[in-house]
């Protein structure tokens, strides 16, 4: 299954119909033309040249987006055609396209090159970021006959050996490509930063050893299968990984028994390392104490995910001694179920700023680490994800307390929490008092009382009075998102009542951003009955009020004749979504953007706020916003 190139044709799928607001880079890209001269010295007399390379690095910048430009600076002289190139392949995406393998070409001669002590200009000083993550079409065309085999109208003409043989060919050419990619890594990229690997498609040893030897020192592997658990040592390794970030999503390769079989491949065998027999048992614990022990006195941000969820098997052990991360500032566990309390004690002994625990742990891991760890003085954000039982949450609760200099609280229990489970409002909201969480400046809370269930009957749900009541006493807040109900998916079943909200936040007086998320509206009054509110962006009708309301804010729109029913529909919302952040923009005057019903939206005051504030939408659609409230509210990766 996980050398099986047909699966890297098929688009995964995701609950989120859009998410696309928050995700912009504005990450400066290109690398100053002397790091990419790699030493030699300028040979044009232009003055434009002469300028500092800082300089010549902000003219790059207006240009990174002109491709004719730099097309045409590149064919002035070979300074010129450097400083081109370093826009042109600052962030390199290697995604099985012509141009991406014409590329990859080009960087193997220049690797070559190096190796045989050229002195020419390369491409590949140039890269700073690669991406690794196939194009589900291009895989797709340049595996027309197994696509053909499995999906397309003639796959009857195809027999089992037919495809298997397909396959086969199909994971041999991949795997030729993908070692040529791992290879200009190591090997022909001496200013590259940044490696996002995201082909779900098996790795060996050499994956991790030629990684290793690259002058990257931000990682993200996502969701990459191993084909065993290898230890990360040398010769394998250099003794030192100098890591500075890590996103680490791996897991053990799938083995399917004889009758799961016939069209599975097998992987060829490795050669084994010094000392090692062939039945010597190795762990995914082993792997990752390895791969800490390479990394661990750089790493300053941990991502750390745990893709065998549900799968069974022992916790991640660390073993009876701790892993010291004298740099670790940030430790995002949010993915990662199976962790048990040598792991746990390893991460809190480190200089922690910012942490999230897992969402799923065993309480019995941690409770001894949080109760000898005292206070993490330098902790500015706290995430907390699913507070689910009584007893999570009463280890939580002192551990919380011991807290209060924190400037970010993310908090959420249990999408489907009822009654005497839902412990955000009875053991966590009390705590968070206003003398005490004094540097508090940014809340998120996520209420649970949310359903799936398929039985007649009102599927709302609603955030408690008195929970709105102690959020209004927060007054350090700077911003604040709430929600409540299912979190992924179309249901929506937070009915949301904007007058109360405002009753309760009119104190916030610093806050500059708000944000609701998964809230719903009441639908066309004819389906009220059937307490459809979860269905409100799905069902989109459209009646006498949504026609008068889509005409409300001509100042945005065109035309609007001729419009379909969705179109008119949209336009309506958008417009009172506009009108409630209208009003929330007088009471809250610091309030400078708005979620609310899907419609980010900034705010727009008048000079001297002499005039009225007015709300503006920032994005053409709706979005669902997962990234911005994540890296808002959350934690932002510096490398995601």
């Amino acid at each position: 299954m996980d050398r099986d190139i047909s699966n890297m044709m098929i688009t995964p799928l995701s609950g989120i119909q859009n998410d696309q607001f928050g995700k912009e880079n504005n990450v400066r890209l290109p690398l100053l033309l002397d790091r990419v001269m790699e030493g030699r010295a300028r040979k044009s007399e232009s003055r434009l040249l002469q300028l500092p390379a800082e300089l010549l690095g902000d003219i790059a910048d207006e240009l990174a987006d002109d491709k004719p430009t730099l097309a045409s600076l590149a064919l002035v002289n070979s300074d010129c055609r450097q400083l081109a190139r370093s826009c042109q392949f600052a962030e390199v995406c290697f995604d099985y396209s012509p141009q991406a393998i014409g590329l990859l070409h080009k960087l193997l001669d220049e690797c070559l090159e190096r190796q045989n002590s050229s002195r020419n200009l390369t491409i590949g000083s140039c890269i700073r970021r690669v991406t690794m993550a196939a194009d589900v079409q291009w895989m797709a065309r340049r595996n027309e006959k197994l696509y053909e085999s499995i999906w397309g109208e003639t796959s009857s003409q195809f027999t089992k050996e037919d495809t298997q043989l397909l396959r086969e060919e199909g994971s041999k050419q991949y795997e030729a490509y993908r070692n040529c990619v791992l290879r200009v890594i190591s090997g022909a990229m001496p200013n590259l930063e940044y490696v996002g690997w995201h082909d779900r498609y098996l790795v060996y040893e050499d994956f991790f050893a030629l990684l290793s030897r690259s002058p990257a020192q931000h990682l993200i592997l996502h969701r990459v299968p191993l084909n065993q658990p290898y230890i990360l040592e040398p010769p394998v390794t250099p003794a030192t990984w100098p890591l500075r970030s890590l996103s680490l999503s791996v897991r053990e390769a799938f083995r399917f028994g004889a009758d799961f079989g016939a069209d599975e491949q097998t992987a060829p065998e490795e050669p084994l390392m010094e000392g090692q027999r062939q039945d010597t048992p190795r762990s995914m614990s082993l792997f990752y104490i390895t791969l800490f022990q390479r990394c661990a006195p750089t790493l300053e941000f941990l991502k750390w995910s745990d893709q065998s969820i549900g799968l069974g098997g022992a916790p991640c052990s660390f073993g009876d001694t701790r892993i010291s991360f004298p740099r670790l500032r940030t430790a995002d566990l949010l993915y990662h179920s199976k962790l048990d309390k040598t792991v746990f004690a390893s991460f809190l002994d480190a200089p922690l700023r910012h942490l999230c625990l897992p969402s799923h742990f065993d309480v019995d891991q941690l409770r001894e680490p949080l109760a000898t760890l005292g206070t993490l003085r330098h902790l500015e954000t706290l995430v907390l994800p699913q507070v689910d039982t009584k007893e999570k949450a009463s280890l939580l609760q002192p551990f919380l307390t011991r807290h209060p200099h924190i400037s970010k609280l993310s908090v959420s229990e249990r999408e489907g929490a009822r009654g005497d489970d839902q412990f955000l409002s009875s053991q966590i909201i009390p705590l968070l008092r206003p003398d005490r969480f004094v540097n508090l400046r940014s809340l998120s809370l996520a209420f649970g009382d949310g359903t799936t269930s398929a039985e007649r009957g009102p599927r709302s749900t609603t955030i408690p009075e008195s929970s709105l009541e102690a959020i209004g006493k927060l007054v350090s807040l700077e911003q604040l998102c709430l929600s409540a109900g299912i979190r992924y998916g179309w249901r929506t079943q937070w009915l949301i009542n904007h007058d109360i909200l405002r009753k309760h936040l009119v104190g916030l007086t610093k806050l500059k951003k708000l944000a609701f998320s998964r809230d719903t509206y009441s639908p066309n009054p004819i389906f009220a009955m059937l307490d459809e509110v979860e269905g409100y962006y799905s069902m989109r009708d459209v009646g006498r009020e949504q026609k008068a309301a889509a005409r409300a804010r001509p100042e945005l729109d065109n035309s609007h004749e001729g419009l379909a029913d969705d179109e008119i529909w949209e336009r309506a919302h958008r417009n009172l979504m506009l009108d409630e952040a209208d009003k929330y923009a007088v009471l809250l005057p610091d309030l400078e953007s708005i979620l609310c019903g899907q419609r980010p939206m900034g705010i727009r005051r008048s000079p001297g706020r002499g005039g009225p504030a007015r709300a503006f939408p920032l994005t053409e659609e709706r979005d669902e916003c997962y990234t911005f409230l994540r890296r808002t509210f959350d934690i932002d990766s510096p490398v995601d």
